[in-house]
């Protein structure tokens, strides 16, 4: 799959959340838009990077099958 914008990315994910009945995967991909913001703007606090951070272990393991 070509992907061209943000838009195309999250109906990706949002495809992938269906396909694989896992809900949670648009929230821990949302983590990753904040943090991809977040590098530009700097305003989360530092805690909040962690905890993004560990969401987005989260998502990129279930993307390769590690599962809940």
């Amino acid at each position: 799959m070509e992907t061209r914008s943000h838009r195309d990315i999250r109906n990706f994910v949002n495809r992938l959340r269906d396909e694989l009945n896992e809900p949670e995967l648009i929230l821990l991909f949302g983590a990753a838009g904040e943090l991809d913001q977040n590098f530009y703007e700097d305003w989360l606090p530092s805690e909040t990077v962690a905890e993004y951070g560990e969401a987005v272990k989260e998502f990129v393991s279930r993307l390769q099958g590690g599962g809940r």
